[in-house]
């Protein structure tokens, strides 16, 4: 009996070892080359944040230059390098690459740089090349994360951005994903979400937007 019990823990054991080693290290697609997550700790922790990232969220790896002169390369959340806040300047492609990185079973997957950053692709304001990428991902029959990136780079622009008709335009985005159940589960939460994205909008956005005031009337109604 002793001897079972002893099996059965070290199997334990032994299988939650193996499930760190494929959490501290994400293979990097058509590479021999790793993710470490203890070196990209802000990928780690976004890792972390199910409920925040239920399906994935997009990284992009770039060059660095460290201290003692030795160049190599770090990932970074995509949002970070869109953020107006994080860069400071304009950002070079050169030796770029852009990954989705699932959540749900951690993995990387290979994606479109101008999926991850719009506007270095395609050379027009972050805000609405950001907007076309986002309704890219709303279409109909599409999968539920790529629902999922359409709510949080819609988000994102209703938020951040200081374009007006964008703030509109991303509001009424988001919040037909909520009523429209591609988000959320049609629960009177998602109704309220919905709701208060389209008043960030009508606060933030044009003045008296017409899809906005029509939206909040068929919230209201």
């Amino acid at each position: 009996m002793h001897k079972k019990k002893l099996l059965l823990i070290l199997c334990i054991a032994v299988s939650g070892l193996q499930g760190m080693n494929t959490l501290s290290k994400l293979v990097i697609p058509g590479t021999f080359r790793v993710l470490e997550l203890r070196k990209n700790p802000v990928v780690a922790r976004m890792l972390e944040y199910k409920t925040s990232y239920p399906h994935g969220f997009e990284v992009v790896e770039h060059h660095v230059l460290y201290r003692d002169g030795i160049a190599g390369s770090t990932f970074t959340p995509a949002a970070w390098l869109r953020s107006e806040n994080y860069r400071v300047g304009p950002i070079s492609t050169k030796g770029m690459n852009a990954f989705y990185l699932r959540t749900t079973e951690p993995k990387l997957e290979s994606m479109g740089l101008g999926q991850a950053l719009p506007e270095i692709i395609h050379h027009i304001s972050l805000d609405h090349a950001l907007l076309d990428v986002a309704k890219s991902f709303a279409g109909e029959g599409l999968k539920p994360e790529d629902y999922d990136r359409a709510c949080r780079y819609g988000e994102e622009l209703l938020f951040q951005s200081i374009e007006r008709d964008v703030v509109s335009e991303s509001g009424c985005l988001v919040a037909s994903l909520h009523m429209n159940g591609l988000v959320g589960s049609l629960s009177e939460r998602d109704i309220q979400q919905a709701r208060f994205l389209l008043l960030v909008a009508r606060q933030h956005g044009e003045f008296r937007n017409s899809k906005v005031e029509e939206m909040l009337a068929q919230l209201n109604s």
